[in-house]
């Protein structure tokens, strides 16, 4: 079973990591939102404090691992928010398994792997951690999630979770996101699905954001200036605001 945080009671609602985090990264989300709900923060494999389980190669053996996390809870259909390549998994799994995707909130993340506006490639990443290792290149990645930078409350903190996760899963990570894209297939989306994006967001882009919210059925784009990636973190309480407002609809 994946490692997972797990908090509160009520209807359930999942909140998935992006590269080199963990369920960790949501305490804000998890303190707040378990008043009303079932709160499940799970460890993708290969990632955190699910290190030890092999990286299944492909966003689509995530999704399949996020499934089979929640069929093993008893969970069957829930709330799911999905940040970066959190957003991929869960974009993926409200695809394959739509009947149990109550809503669908993907923030900071986009319909394909490759991120040409990413502050640096892929490759680029995958060569420096390959020479300085996980820790030096997660501090560099790191400072590009927040406005702030280094000088943000929660960078140290997502920095530890951070340099949790083995160089080779980041690789092979890396390696496999490029394969993946599912922009003709957002028109089978039929949840409420709302797009969130930080307006100076490093990672993602606003035509990617705006591709997501076009292309599936009623979405709605919320973008927040003054943050970045990390959003949540940066400003948790207008963003647990806006994601309550949308989940309580």
């Amino acid at each position: 079973m994946l490692h997972h945080l797990r908090r509160g009671s009520g209807p359930p609602l999942v909140f998935q990591h992006g590269f080199l985090g963990s369920g960790a990264c949501f305490q804000p989300q998890l303190a707040f939102f378990a008043r009303q709900h079932d709160v499940i923060a799970p460890d993708l494999p290969g990632f955190a404090g699910s290190a030890e389980q092999p990286y299944p190669g492909s966003v689509e053996g995530l999704a399949e691992a996020l499934i089979g996390l929640l069929d093993s809870l008893g969970v069957d259909r829930f709330c799911l928010v999905g940040h970066s390549l959190g957003g991929l998994v869960a974009l993926q799994t409200a695809l394959d398994h739509g009947a149990r995707v109550e809503r669908l909130v993907l923030y900071g993340t986009s319909c394909r792997g490759a991120m040409p506006n990413r502050h640096e490639s892929f490759a680029e990443t995958a060569a420096r951690l390959e020479d300085e290792g996980v820790e030096p290149t997660a501090a560099r990645i790191a400072k590009t999630w927040f406005a702030e930078g280094e000088k943000a409350a929660a960078y140290r903190d997502c920095l530890e979770i951070a340099c949790a996760t083995p160089k080779e899963t980041c690789i092979a990570c890396l390696e496999s996101l490029p394969r993946w894209d599912v922009a003709g297939r957002l028109s089978e989306l039929r949840m409420p699905t709302l797009v969130i994006r930080g307006e100076r967001d490093r990672s993602y882009s606003r035509a990617e954001a705006l591709a997501l919210q076009r292309g599936i059925a009623g979405a709605r784009l919320w973008e927040v200036p003054d943050c970045a990636h990390c959003l949540h973190l940066e400003a948790p309480e207008a963003f647990n605001r806006a994601l309550q407002a949308f989940l309580s609809e």
